[in-house]
């Protein structure tokens, strides 16, 4: 009720709804919510919001909508970013999308043990190693 109450909510209020509908695992809402992002607020998505994104698409099982928003993240996203990236190898394992996972590995200028961990894990579970 309170985000309907504000005027022109900011990207940092949509982040928070995100975030709060995603750690209650109700991805159709971080879903509804990013959309109103996009058409009614004068911002753009940013390095908070794609992660929960791309952790809501994968729980739904829409790689569709996750291509759709890492389109988004090409588009008007903030670049290399660690916990972004982390969160897209994730995803495209989880949708058994080893090429793109791997690719988006290569493509990384940093990464960090949740990297290696998410594409190992990946592998792992589709019986690669």
């Amino acid at each position: 009720r309170l985000f309907n109450q504000v005027s022109t909510p900011n990207v940092f209020l949509y982040n928070s709804i995100i975030r709060a509908y995603s750690h209650n695992s109700l991805y159709r809402d971080v879903i509804r919510i990013y959309r109103q992002l996009l058409w009614k607020s004068l911002e753009l998505p940013d390095r908070f919001t794609f992660p929960f994104m791309f952790k809501s698409c994968a729980s739904l099982g829409s790689c569709y909508l996750g291509r759709q928003i890492h389109g988004h993240l090409c588009k008007f996203g903030p670049k290399f970013h660690l916990v972004i990236e982390n969160a897209l190898i994730d995803m495209y394992m989880k949708f058994d999308d080893l090429a793109d996972a791997h690719r988006v590995f290569d493509e990384m200028s940093e990464r960090d043990v949740i990297s290696w961990n998410s594409l190992v894990s990946g592998y792992a579970r589709l019986g690669q190693m």
